[in-house]
């Protein structure tokens, strides 16, 4: 190879190491931009409904209001055992526990 195609070899060489530079920086940026767009939806959904979201202890009265407990509640259990015409039994439980 002469000087001259050396010389032409370098300058391909040197663009296409700065091209990949800006593809992976872009690509970062695109994973920031997508990063950034999901928490300011999030923020803004929380801000948006939080006057609809109700206490923990405000739950737990409607619960014992509905329910008719004597005080409120801490844990509830629920079971729920179905069939298909007495074959292929499922059961399922779900736990409320504090609100959560």
């Amino acid at each position: 190879m002469d000087f001259d195609d050396r010389e032409t070899a370098g300058r391909i060489a040197d663009r296409a190491h700065r091209a990949s530079h800006r593809t992976h920086r872009s690509q970062r940026e695109k994973t920031f931009a997508c990063d950034l767009a999901g928490q300011n939806a999030k923020q803004s959904y929380t801000q948006r409904f939080r006057v609809l979201i109700p206490s923990q202890k405000a739950i737990q009265e409607a619960l014992a209001d509905a329910l008719m407990l004597p005080e409120l509640p801490r844990r509830i259990e629920c079971f729920d055992i179905s069939h298909i015409q007495g074959a292929e039994t499922v059961a399922s439980l779900v736990v409320w526990e504090a609100a959560r």
